[in-house]
């Protein structure tokens, strides 16, 4: 599954050489992604900013899944983060996911244009098992009756 999907009715290019003349370069392939953080339902990743092919931080999409779904640029799916400083820490936090569940994570860069997206490679898959969310406790228990064989016995539903 993924959390949430992208569509961009334009034209997709990955690793093209020419469009119109020109000579766009995709953005850089993220390579230090990790997993800073798992928390109750979510996990934190952690990557360095990369340049997005012309001179600026790249955008990025952050594809999540049991396992993650094999990157196409057709689909341009994932959730979208906004770059900030090349060369600069990026940290996203993932969460509404089911706990106790293995995930995989990748990170894919993008630069947008008015008729274009140039996405990189994705980055190498990381995993993490978000944690459940425990049960609450019952702290209203009362003995009702009891009789030889059974009791009454109330709580307050959590």
């Amino acid at each position: 599954w993924i959390a949430l999907v992208v569509a961009f009715p334009l034209t997709f290019f990955v690793g093209c050489d020419r469009v119109l003349g020109s000579q766009p370069e995709a953005p850089a392939q993220v390579t230090s992604v990790e997993v800073a953080d798992v928390s109750v339902g979510g996990a934190t990743l952690q990557w360095i900013q990369v340049n997005n092919g012309a001179g600026r931080p790249a955008d990025y999409l952050v594809v999540v899944g049991t396992p993650a779904p094999a990157w196409t640029p057709a689909l341009a799916g994932g959730l979208p983060f906004e770059g900030t400083e090349i060369g600069a820490p990026m940290v996203a936090v993932v969460d509404g996911l089911p706990g106790a569940t293995p995930h995989t994570a990748y990170v894919v860069a993008y630069r947008q244009t008015d008729d274009s997206i140039f996405f990189s490679a994705p980055s190498a898959p990381v995993a993490f098992t978000p944690a459940a969310l425990a049960p609450q406790r019952v702290n209203d228990v009362s003995v009702q009756s009891v009789g030889q064989t059974t009791a009454t016995i109330r709580w307050t539903q959590v």
